[in-house]
């Protein structure tokens, strides 16, 4: 704190032109405060949401460590914030008054399911030295997200129309919302009427094509993650939801996990790399179909009672096609499915980039057991089809069914 110094002076003047030969001075007295600082002090605290949870491959999580001066006078800050097995993150803060605070955010994505610790540590500096490290430790759960529960872009059309009738499950307003959320997710989509954007999207003008179905499947994949993001439920008590964290294994595309494959349409999209549009419209098409994903044990149809259409839910599942061989093909690809029951309503089809139907190549009621078709490269027509990308799709009882594969026509 401040000390009040006191300087006291006397002396003797000597001098031959002084009677006697000298003289004495003084005492002159002088006097000054200085402040004597004390050493820096630092108090830390570490800050968790709450709840102390996150979703594996969810939207971050903010971890703060607050670190308080607690000395006299102005001193430099570090805090630092590491998580467990993870990056640290650091920040200094100059010149930080007495008795005040400052704080680092830092975002954090949960990887992998468990409790994960993060250390917040804070240094102090000034004129005086640094202090030792102050640490504090805190925590949050990682969790698992909900199982997936896609629909489909023909659903979402359905939202747009609001006509009223039962194909609306959800608002115009809770349409908006998550309309404005799959802008917030991409950096791709830029609309400055959410409704009327995220519509013109799932239900583009005509003549359609590969870019424009690819947008089609992307907002689709985006409304299905946000309607769960936004905790919104149908009007018929349906959860829909898709799980960042769900591993995927799409032929031709590189993400490893829905919240991967969102982020590699983004860029696909932004950078117009147009190699890329098929295989991952093949691939957010197969999810929106809820294809080889695991999905929630109450994820209904859109009906008002889901649980009717369980068990046509199950034989769906059961449905498989093999792979097509030889693939890529010049003549003809065979290909291979079995059906789970007796009297199942079964269709295969050809359909191209466009998601446009080229060749039905099954359309019967059939029984349980494995089969086996061909297709020779020509349409209903009987005309060849131009060489390229094509997916064979199947559909049992009038919904979709199995895996769509893809084929490559060659010249």
């Amino acid at each position: 704190g401040p000390v009040e110094n006191l300087a006291r002076a006397s002396g003797i003047f000597r001098s031959d032109c002084i009677e006697g030969g000298q003289q004495g001075v003084g005492p002159v007295e002088a006097r000054a405060t200085v402040t004597c600082l004390e050493e820096p002090c630092v108090q830390v605290k570490c800050i968790v949401p709450e709840p102390p949870t996150g979703d594996v491959g969810g939207s971050p999580v903010k971890i703060s460590g607050e670190a308080t001066n607690c000395s006299n006078g102005p001193e430099d800050i570090v805090i630092t914030i590491t998580p467990e097995g993870g990056s640290t993150c650091r920040q200094e803060f100059l010149d930080v008054p007495a008795g005040q605070s400052v704080t680092l955010n830092c975002d954090y994505i949960c990887t992998e399911a468990g409790i994960i610790e993060f250390t917040v540590t804070a240094v102090a500096t000034n004129d005086c030295g640094s202090t030792a490290p102050a640490t504090t430790v805190c925590e949050i759960t990682c969790e698992e997200e909900g199982e997936n529960c896609p629909r489909t872009p023909g659903f979402w059309t359905q939202q747009c129309a609001q006509k009223g009738n039962g194909s609306t499950k959800f608002t115009r307003d809770e349409v908006t919302k998550i309309a404005s959320c799959v802008d917030d997710a991409s950096v791709f989509f830029d609309w400055a009427d959410d409704f009327a954007g995220f519509c013109s999207k799932i239900d583009p003008d005509r003549p359609m094509n590969q870019y424009k179905q690819l947008q089609r499947h992307f907002a689709a994949l985006l409304a299905n993650y946000c309607t769960g993001e936004l905790q919104l439920i149908a009007n018929n008590g349906n959860i829909i939801n898709l799980a960042l964290s769900t591993k995927i294994d799409c032929e031709g595309v590189d993400a490893e996990t829905i919240g991967e494959l969102i982020k590699e349409i983004d860029k696909a999209l932004l950078d117009g790399d147009s190699e890329k549009y098929g295989d991952l419209l093949y691939c957010a098409d197969a999810i929106n179909n809820g294809d080889n994903i695991p999905l929630a044990p109450d994820c209904g149809e859109d009906t008002d009672d889901p649980q009717p259409n369980r068990q046509a839910a199950l034989d769906r599942d059961s449905f498989r096609m093999g792979s097509p061989y030889p693939n890529p093909f010049r003549r003809d690809v065979v290909l291979t499915y079995s059906v789970p029951n007796d009297n199942q309503r079964v269709e295969i089809g050809v359909y191209n980039v466009a998601g446009r139907l080229v060749r039905n190549l099954v359309s019967s009621s059939q029984g349980s057991g494995q089969y086996e078709i061909s297709w020779d490269g020509r349409d209903n027509s009987g005309s060849r089809v131009s060489h390229g990308v094509y997916f064979v799709r199947g559909r049992l009882n009038g919904q979709p069914a199995g895996a769509p594969t893809r084929v490559l026509y060659l010249p």
